[in-house]
C-alpha cells in the first residue's frame, strides 16, 4: 500500500464485506484523507454508491453486505512550473542536465511529448 500511495491515478481496490471497515481504517492511515467511493452490488439490481473521505465513508459503514469496489482518488501531483516549457527546460540545461534528460523533465512536468520541446529546441537553435 506505501507504494500504491504515490500513484497520481485514481486506485481501485475488491474487497470482502467483513473486512471492509478495517480495509478502510488502513488506506486512510496509509493515503490520508483523500477522496473515495465505495460501489456496491456493481451491475446488479441494488446497486449502490457512496462518497465522501475515507474518514467520512467509515462513519457511514453500518453492517457492510455484499460486493464491495474502492476506488480512491490519486495523490495530487504538483502543478506544473511557472513560465513555459522552454523556460524550464532552459532552466535545467543551465543546472547542468543534459539536453535529453532536460527535455525528459520537462515533458513529464508539463505533460506535452519530448518531441514538442525538442522541435522547439531545434527551432531555437537554428535561429
Amino acid at each position: 500500500m506505501e507504494r500504491l500511495s504515490t500513484v497520481d491515478a485514481t486506485i481501485i481496490f475488491y474487497e470482502a464485506p467483513h473486512r471492509l471497515k478495517d480495509f478502510l481504517s488502513e488506506l486512510e492511515e496509509v493515503f490520508g484523507e483523500r477522496q473515495a467511493v465505495l460501489a456496491r452490488e456493481l451491475t446488479k439490481v441494488h446497486e449502490e454508491f457512496l462518497r465522501g473521505t475515507l474518514s467520512q465513508l467509515i462513519e457511514r459503514l453500518d453492517e457492510p453486505r455484499g460486493e464491495f469496489v474502492v476506488l480512491i482518488e490519486g495523490k495530487e501531483t504538483s502543478p506544473p512550473p511557472e513560465g513555459t516549457p522552454l523556460d524550464f527546460c532552459r532552466k535545467l540545461l543551465e543546472q547542468g542536465f543534459d539536453k535529453k534528460s532536460a527535455m525528459r523533465e520537462t515533458a513529464k512536468r508539463f505533460n506535452v511529448s519530448r518531441r514538442d520541446i525538442y522541435n522547439t529546441l531545434l527551432k531555437e537553435d537554428t535561429q
